[in-house]
């Protein structure tokens, strides 16, 4: 009942977008979980099951052809006032940027599927709206003590040297996991001193 209120709320039927007249958001969900996002990685899966669930409600029900800018902006408003009203929803979150991302990456997915003439009606102005509170800033270096005993709990935990290095190449790489993990032999010139 609740959706279909909200539904009322953010509908509006002077605006079409795209060819597709039957379509419902809904059903396109459905279709790129199945067909997109199972094929990924877990945790791509689970980001997108979080944003769906926190924020795609009042737009189940809608056909496509009716989701436009104002829609979106309006799903915004709707969504910012259930975290105001609630305390610890409103302690949990700084914005809605992850939500309006995933949207408008399965509204991309559904643009080249489905529907060509659909236009992607996330834009900028939406994250200023979707905006709750600063994140408070953290301090994420680490003193070179600090640094010292993670490499020396690295060698000691994991029984020898090998995560030591692998994580002191990846800090002076300056790269991620993935880099440090890929390198080759053929990339590496001990002669030259570089990676």
């Amino acid at each position: 009942i609740t959706y279909l209120n909200n539904l009322e709320s953010i509908r509006e039927p002077e605006a079409v977008n795209g060819m597709n007249k039957t379509i419902c958001f809904r059903e396109v969900w459905a279709s790129y979980w199945n067909n997109h996002l199972l094929t990924r990685e877990l945790h791509t899966q689970h980001n997108n099951k979080k944003a769906a669930e926190a924020f795609y409600g009042p737009l189940l029900e809608l056909k496509m052809c009716q989701i436009n800018r104002g829609t979106i902006s309006k799903t915004i408003a709707l969504k910012k006032k259930e975290v105001l009203t609630c305390p610890n929803k409103k302690a949990l979150r700084f914005s809605f940027n992850n939500e309006l991302k995933k949207l408008s990456t399965l509204f991309n997915w559904y643009k080249k599927n489905y529907d060509y003439t659909f236009q992607n009606p996330v834009c900028d102005i939406h994250k200023s709206e979707g905006f709750i509170r600063k994140i408070p800033l953290k301090k994420k270096k680490l003193t070179v003590t600090q640094l010292l005993q993670f490499f020396k709990a690295l060698e000691i935990g994991y029984n020898g040297l090998f995560w030591r290095d692998f994580a002191e190449t990846q800090l002076y790489i300056a790269g991620r996991v993935q880099e440090a993990g890929g390198l080759l032999w053929r990339n590496v010139h001990f002669d030259r001193n570089e990676i």
